[in-house]
């Protein structure tokens, strides 16, 4: 019971590491998105003062691209830290079924234990009587 209590502990903590992690990862994408945002106009707003060269022209997909290639894989990130906590729900409820599992067993061999003490001690309070009442019936015969 103890080992099962243990960790289904630390289980629930390691889910909500998760869980944790998970919100830093959208926060961090939603930061970065506004970035995002702010170099894009930047860039654009350099591309609308006045004509440009393809040397510029092919700087700024460039830039594009590394902006696009960012949030992929911040998207990426956030789309494994959400598996991560599926996965670590998904273990810590398992964990907290067999949990409940054998506390229902624990709990059924305390009432069996009990049964079983209660009937010994009947059995003894029986064989008590018994002894007590040969005894009785030897006095009864010796007179």
């Amino acid at each position: 019971m103890r080992r099962a209590e243990e960790q289904a502990r630390r289980q629930h903590s390691r889910h909500d590491q998760t869980v944790r992690a998970l919100e830093g990862a959208k926060a961090e994408g939603i930061a970065r998105e506004e970035q995002r945002r702010r170099e894009e106009q930047a860039l654009y707003a350099n591309l609308a003062q006045g004509p440009i060269d393809h040397r510029d022209l092919e700087r700024y997909r460039g830039a594009l691209s590394d902006l696009d290639h960012r949030a992929r894989e911040l998207e990426e990130r956030i789309h494994g830290a959400e598996r991560h906590e599926r996965q670590e729900a998904l273990k810590r409820e398992e964990l907290a079924a067999e949990y409940r599992r054998k506390q229902q067993l624990h709990d059924r061999i305390l009432i069996l234990a009990e049964e079983k003490q209660r009937k010994n001690t009947k059995r003894a309070d029986l064989v008590g009587e018994t002894e007590d009442e040969e005894a009785i019936r030897h006095k009864g015969r010796k007179r």
